[in-house]
């Protein structure tokens, strides 16, 4: 085969070597490109999977952390739950103590006011004694009268008896005197 420019005899033979040349420097071309972006691929998948491993091992120590959270938030509820029985029971101490200082005051008051009205009985009664005590002398003193006047009485009531009994004694002596007469 002949080209069509003057001076240029090639003949068919190299010129198919030239082209399948320039044909297989494209194809090398090509696949050193395609052998590049393998081996780029080959990157790719080697830090996807160095990316997919450094992930599992993130996922383990997520998973980790959750259970130590889990676990903290379970010794947090626990300690909310003493620190609430504690405060609870702190409130109920407080209340018995509150009532327990009241009860006291109230003791006290009561005491205060017992101790006022045994005074004002214990006056009252001291009064009543004085008064008693000059009735009682009041008495006394009106028996003894009474007892004198009643023992003048019987000696008066005696001397009349006696009289009486001199009297009819005389006057028996006399009836005898007069019956012997």
């Amino acid at each position: 085969m002949q080209t069509r420019f003057p001076g240029f005899s090639v003949k068919r033979q190299k010129l198919q070597s030239i082209c399948s040349r320039g044909r297989s420097k494209r194809k090398l071309r090509q696949l050193q490109n395609q052998l590049k972006m393998l081996d780029l691929d080959a990157k790719d998948i080697g830090n996807v999977k160095t990316k997919e491993s450094d992930a599992k091992e993130a996922t383990q120590e997520v998973q980790s952390l959750q259970a130590t959270v889990k676990k903290l938030e379970e010794q947090c509820a626990v300690e909310v739950a003493a620190r609430k029985a504690a405060r609870a029971e702190a409130e109920s101490w407080k209340t018995k103590a509150l009532q327990a200082d009241q009860a006291k005051k109230d003791t006290e008051e009561e005491k205060v006011f017992l101790t006022k009205e045994f005074q004002h009985l214990m006056a009252q009664y001291e009064a009543l004694k004085a008064r008693e005590k000059k009735r009682v002398a009041a008495l006394k003193k009106q028996l003894e009268t009474e007892r004198a006047v009643n023992t003048e009485l019987l000696r008066d009531e005696e001397d009349e008896r006696v009289s009486n009994a001199e009297l009819h004694r005389d006057e028996e002596g006399k009836q005898e005197d007069d019956a012997e007469n």
